[in-house]
């Protein structure tokens, strides 16, 4: 009988061992990035100032092929894209939004990009 109870609380139990694995969680200069199958979610810094940066730099990140989604804390100033890593990867993400005319924590845009920017949109660029 005890083993009869055993059986049952086993093949109970053990499918919920398994449900979840964590993902797996990796640096990448100044970015933390999760992946879980093939899709990643990075987070990292973007400098601007309001409502239409916001605009522009979701926009640039979501022109890169295989970014799914992309949102930009005006706040906080961090930013958070969600892509396929088997169709790009978080530098070129960074790069789009450099292009721009938006610093990344990875790469800061040239100065004609962010000359290019409306008045409301040019920030205190920093040193790199």
């Amino acid at each position: 009988m005890k083993i009869l109870i055993f059986i049952c609380i086993a093949i109970f139990v053990a499918p919920y061992g398994y449900a979840q694995q964590p993902a797996n969680k990796s640096a990448v200069t100044g970015s933390t990035v999760t992946t879980v199958a093939n899709s990643q979610t990075a987070h990292f810094q973007v400098w601007g100032n309001c409502g239409m940066c916001k605009k522009t730099i979701e926009k640039a990140a979501k022109s890169v092929n295989g970014v799914q989604t992309a949102n930009w804390n005006m706040d906080t100033h961090e930013f958070t894209v969600v892509f396929d890593n088997t169709e790009t990867d978080v530098e070129k993400v960074h790069k789009a939004i450099a292009l721009a005319g938006y610093d990344t924590d990875l790469v800061k845009s040239d100065d004609e990009a962010y000359s290019n920017l409306p008045g409301c949109c040019q920030y205190e660029r920093r040193k790199m």
